[in-house]
């Protein structure tokens, strides 16, 4: 049995992982507790974590397409 690597998919994942990384920070910067009551910890950071998975997935997914449009 031969273990063969898929390329695209080991990009599309360092670029994902890179890409929340990136927004998660961005995130944080905007400052968005101000916008929930005081002292709901929990959902402050369950809405960061979302809006970073939902901003990366859609970030790497436009990449991949212009990567995917740029083949050489």
């Amino acid at each position: 049995m031969f273990l063969t690597i898929d390329y695209m998919a080991l990009v599309t994942t360092f670029i994902f992982v890179l890409m929340f990384m990136l927004s998660y920070i961005v995130i944080i910067k905007l400052r968005i507790e101000e916008l929930f009551k005081k002292g709901s910890t929990k959902e402050i950071i369950l809405a960061q974590i979302i809006l970073s998975i939902i901003t990366a997935y859609l970030s790497t997914s436009g990449l991949m397409m212009l990567l995917g449009n740029l083949q050489i």
